[in-house]
């Protein structure tokens, strides 16, 4: 090894790699190896049908969050102006946090009847759906699905700002929402496969990780140590953006 190493010239591309030092830690790696067992461990939750479909029903139910939430936070002032409805409202002694909170939890009711009938079909057609009462994972998932769906209704009154019309608010709730789904790894493909810039979006963007760790709960059965070090980022996120929709909501109303 000697002999082999001086012969090796500067000038070789393999200088740095081929000296004396490495070549003895090589032979020392050889006469005594690290005994590290190896096991192939396959994802017995993605092999089988019901999982994958399953998985698929959870991200339905994001979709359907996605756009009822921007929907109605898009329309929530520029609706009840149009109906006639908006004058009757602030005259009221009705506060504006009131008549967000019921806004909200209106779309939350709506938003869960749909979740029960797509679930339902989802079952129909052979789905598995990995709820248990008993299971705090499963609980937190359906937090992590409601402190999204409210994320969502205040990114839809930061557009309710610069729309004039219920129209227009769906246009641009359209614009934001086809986007947004294969960008953020809410369908797919999942965050882990996006392209760099798109995967860093998706893993910093609150309503994705709240999203990806309850599909990953609810659909592939894993347990509550994937989903607890994400809930408080996720309560974070929806209270502070929860505290934007009011003042927003505020000053939209002042406006009218």
């Amino acid at each position: 090894m000697e002999i082999y190493a001086g012969n090796i010239t500067a000038s070789s591309p393999y200088d740095e790699y081929f000296n004396l030092s490495m070549m003895k830690l090589w032979i020392l790696g050889l006469a005594s190896p690290i005994n590290t067992p190896v096991e192939v461990v396959k994802p017995k939750n993605l092999v089988s049908r019901a999982d994958i479909l399953g998985s698929m029903v959870i991200s339905v139910i994001d979709i359907e969050a996605l756009f009822s939430d921007l929907s109605v936070g898009s329309t929530a002032v520029v609706e009840e102006k149009e109906k006639g409805t908006l004058r009757r409202l602030l005259a009221s002694s009705i506060t504006p946090l009131e008549l967000l909170a019921g806004k909200t939890l209106s779309c939350l009711a709506v938003i869960t009847l749909s979740a029960i009938a797509i679930v339902a079909v989802g079952l129909s057609i052979g789905a598995r759906i990995h709820f248990n009462a008993l299971d705090p994972a499963s609980w937190l998932a359906i937090l992590h699905l409601a402190l999204a769906a409210i994320f969502f209704i205040g990114v839809g009154l930061i557009i309710s700002i610069i729309a004039k019309t219920s129209r227009t608010a769906e246009a641009i709730t359209m614009a934001i929402a086809f986007p947004y789904i294969f960008t953020s790894g809410m369908w797919w493909p999942p965050p882990e496969y996006l392209p760099k810039p798109l995967k860093s979006f998706a893993l910093i963007n609150p309503a994705t990780v709240a999203v990806d760790t309850a599909r990953r709960v609810l659909g592939y059965d894993l347990e509550v140590d994937t989903i607890l070090p994400k809930t408080p980022i996720v309560i974070a996120a929806a209270t502070i953006v929860f505290i934007i929709e009011v003042s927003v909501y505020k000053i939209i109303l002042k406006r009218f």
